[in-house]
């Protein structure tokens, strides 16, 4: 049996009730618990859908408080995925939350995917964009984009009934990306950027609409302005398993001492 609280957007002809049970039994894996996770995760719950993942290996600091909403004070310090996820299902009991506190990896990304329909980027690092990429076209998962800058912010859909994929539209990664915390952005611009994320999620499972794949829509909230661009699609038969452990394989870490055994280490330090 269907919750309530769900009765008025199973109104809507698009949605009904088999459109719920669908939601019902979708698994989203939301990759991020900033601010773009602050603005996907409650209104994927509040919309139904059954199953929910959150992987963020940060914790709560003060700077991220006037755009990730679901934290206060006194969360400063505490992992972002478990209290973002213990919080929500006080509010939504049936949903299923499940918490990763660590951060996506080369060595825990194709595992995890595996075990959810659908992959969100809230990310706020080129690295891990392509990282997602990578991964969700091994294990063949959508996943739904989006990033910020300033006031600006897009969205996309790949990988999704074969639709292009994120490298598609950014072959190589751009050397001059900025973070939030190094070029600044506004609560609400963030929170635009997030709804349309979970918007396109619904519309994914829903099958209803137009999804945001093979093109990139860009909002400017000063001018109100949208923009779509769309992008050639490309084979990336080189994204193999053998390609991604060799390009997401971690870094050793090696003391100086150890250098000696290994080769010569060169101080190229300038001291003036």
């Amino acid at each position: 049996m269907l919750d309530s609280r769900y009765t008025r957007q199973m109104t809507l002809p698009q949605v009904g009730e088999s459109g719920q049970e669908k939601l019902a039994q979708a698994r989203v894996l939301i990759v991020g618990a900033g601010g773009l996770g602050n603005a996907v995760l409650p209104y994927l719950a509040s919309s139904g859908i059954g199953t929910l993942g959150v992987i963020d290996g940060d914790e709560v600091s003060l700077c991220n408080l006037h755009r990730q909403v679901l934290f206060s004070e006194s969360d400063i310090a505490l992992s972002k995925s478990e209290t973002a996820c213990k919080k929500l299902s006080i509010q939504f009991p049936a949903i299923e939350f499940k918490s990763y506190s660590e951060f996506l990896t080369g060595q825990n990304a194709l595992a995890l995917f595996r075990n959810y329909d659908l992959i969100v980027d809230a990310t706020d690092a080129i690295e891990a964009r392509y990282l997602i990429n990578d991964a969700s076209i091994l294990t063949n998962k959508p996943f739904v984009h989006a990033s910020v800058y300033r006031f600006q912010f897009q969205v996309a859909v790949f990988n999704a009934h074969q639709s292009g994929s994120y490298r598609c539209l950014y072959p190589l990664s751009p050397t001059n990306s900025q973070t939030c915390a190094e070029a600044g952005v506004m609560p609400t611009t963030v929170a635009m950027a997030g709804l349309y994320q979970a918007n396109e999620v619904l519309k994914y499972f829903l099958e209803i609409g137009q999804l945001l794949t093979n093109e990139m829509l860009l909002v400017d909230t000063l001018t109100n302005r949208q923009t779509h661009f769309a992008y050639d699609t490309q084979h990336h038969d080189f994204i193999t398993p053998s390609f991604f452990a060799l390009t997401y394989a971690p870094i050793e870490k090696v003391s100086l001492g150890q250098t000696t055994q290994i080769g010569i280490f060169l101080d190229v330090r300038n001291d003036g």
